[in-house]
């Protein structure tokens, strides 16, 4: 009997926990939204108390990561069996993936954003000398008013290749560059 109460409080405190924090952390909140979807009541505190389990000791979910005593661990203290765990595990890894992804695809966008503000300052860059030089700018100006500008000069370099690349630019030689017009 007191075995059972003591299985009780910790998956109250486990389910508890998981709960709490599954409103903060998106992975969380779209696993408990699986699970309240996928197990019955009975079982739910159990795979509430496995997942928080798993966020603290293995975060991210990873199966190297888990004791060999498995089956007997989720039997007897979630009171659930192998394939919920696979479900709940698979769950994980899938959210876990698609967050990756999501962020990835935003950093590349983040990237695209930041060359193509850095291509309207190179060329704003270059305007502000025409009015020193003419149509035809010295390259190592360019570059020096882009690193005062904060700009890294190799990424200045780059962006010059780019926009020569692109047709924007050209070198009529002499280490200057011009407009096309």
């Amino acid at each position: 009997m007191k075995k059972q109460k003591s299985r009780e409080k910790f998956l109250e405190r486990r389910e508890m926990w998981f709960v709490k924090r599954a409103k903060d952390i998106s992975t969380m909140g779209e696993v408990k939204k699986y699970i309240d979807e996928e197990f019955d009541e009975d079982e739910r505190k159990g795979a509430y108390a496995l997942c928080a389990d798993i966020f603290v000791m293995s975060y991210p979910f990873c199966y190297e990561t888990l004791p060999d005593n498995l089956p007997k661990i989720l039997e007897e203290k979630y009171g659930l069996g192998i394939p919920d765990y696979d479900l709940i595990g698979d769950k994980i890894k899938e959210i876990e993936e698609r967050i990756v992804k999501q962020k990835t695809n935003s950093d590349k966008e983040e990237e695209e954003r930041t060359r193509g503000d850095r291509g309207k300052s190179i060329k704003e860059i270059i305007k502000e000398l025409e009015k020193e030089y003419g149509e035809e700018v010295p390259i190592e100006e360019v570059l020096n008013l882009a690193e005062e500008k904060g700009m890294e000069r190799d990424k200045a370099e780059e962006i010059i290749d780019v926009m020569k690349r692109d047709g924007l630019l050209f070198s009529p030689g002499g280490g200057v560059v011009k407009f096309v017009r």
